[in-house]
């Protein structure tokens, strides 16, 4: 908090450009829209003349982030994986090339991390419930639990037992998986980055299941999780959310099969 209100302020004095790696990544929702809504504010606000500078020079701030709340009417976005620009223009110019930035966007609607909630169209999206009925699913809805972590906090570890399943509202999480070294060491390679709006775990929601990596926050972050035990007692309420579950699994399976994949 200290190092962006220090940034503002500098702003406000006579600083016209203003770079920001990550700014949000310990902070909750609240903290974030309130400091959206600051730095939109400067685009508006009369600049210090006794710094020599005249009202209408402009402010630039330039911001690395994967939280989306973060940027909310800005005026342009760039999108970057492994270090290569994927796409540049203003949101909805990205909206309609259905692309990186579409498909991120996309992940992100349909829930709240203030109010902790997901909508049902957001679950059907998901590949698990693509089957379901959406009034199955907005009684599920409320069966998810908001979960805040704070950064470098293990969500689970290799070999731990699977049953819970988890979506990302905020933040960042990295999957890792231990193999032993030549030297007979451990070490620990990294599989994949999730950001917000991806999921994991939906195996473990009907299966015994253990997880074959280990989970760590790489920043503060907010999840919707879903355990086991709730999702039993929601299809209690909704069996025919449990055969489409279970009809999806199986397509799954199939796919998997030798047969399919000789064809």
């Amino acid at each position: 908090y200290v190092a962006l209100t220090r940034t503002l302020l500098r702003t406000v004095l006579g600083v016209s450009v203003v770079l920001m790696d990550e700014p949000v990544s310990a902070l909750d929702i609240q903290s974030v829209m309130s400091l959206n809504q600051a730095l939109l504010n400067l685009k508006h606000k009369p600049r210090s003349k006794g710094w020599n500078y005249s009202e209408d020079v402009p402010i630039t701030v330039i911001a690395s982030t994967h939280n989306l709340n973060l940027v909310i009417g800005w005026d342009k976005f760039i999108t970057m994986k492994d270090s290569q620009v994927l796409e540049y223009g203003t949101h909805e110019e990205l909206l309609l090339n259905r692309s990186f930035y579409y498909d991120f966007f996309s992940r992100m609607q349909g829930m709240q991390a203030d109010s902790g909630s997901i909508s049902p169209a957001r679950l059907k999206a998901m590949w698990i419930f693509s089957m379901a009925d959406e009034e199955d699913l907005e009684t599920l809805a409320d069966f998810f639990v908001l979960r805040t972590c704070s950064s470098g906090e293990a969500l689970f570890k290799e070999g731990w037992k699977a049953s819970s399943m988890m979506i990302i509202v905020d933040g960042t999480v990295e999957e890792t998986m231990e193999s032993v070294g030549a030297d007979g060491a451990r070490l620990e390679n990294k599989v994949r980055t999730l950001y917000s709006g991806d999921s994991f775990g939906e195996v473990g929601l009907t299966e015994n299941s253990l997880w074959p990596t280990s989970a760590t926050t790489s920043a503060g972050c907010t999840l919707l999780s879903l355990h086991k035990k709730q999702f039993k007692m929601c299809l209690r309420q909704r069996p025919n959310l449990g055969q489409a579950v279970d009809t999806i699994f199986s397509l799954v399976q199939e796919m998997k099969s030798p047969q399919h994949l000789q064809l």
